[in-house]
């Protein structure tokens, strides 16, 4: 990434399974870095059995809460809904 500051305060995720196995050598562990402040995903490199990197992800430009209105989110039970089990 061409600017890394975010790595100093950020996390390291590595992923690895429990259960190696030969039929899927494409993806065997998978790094994810996170920005600390919000756990926001920005970066995922995936690596096969051998520790070679298969791929790379990149988040850029990422904005969050830019502007849509709560009024979007809020769900309204149609009136020929019927409620199962309320909680």
């Amino acid at each position: 990434m061409e600017n890394n500051n975010w790595i100093k305060n950020g996390y390291l995720l590595e992923i690895k399974p429990v259960n190696s196995s030969n039929t899927y050598n494409l993806m065997q562990t998978t790094k994810i870095w996170a920005y600390q402040e919000t756990w926001t995903p920005l970066k995922y490199d995936t690596y096969d059995k051998n520790g070679n990197l298969t791929m790379t992800i990149q988040i850029r430009d990422l904005k969050i809460n830019t502007g849509i209105p709560d009024s979007e989110f809020v769900f309204e039970i149609p009136s020929e809904a019927k409620i199962i089990d309320p909680v």
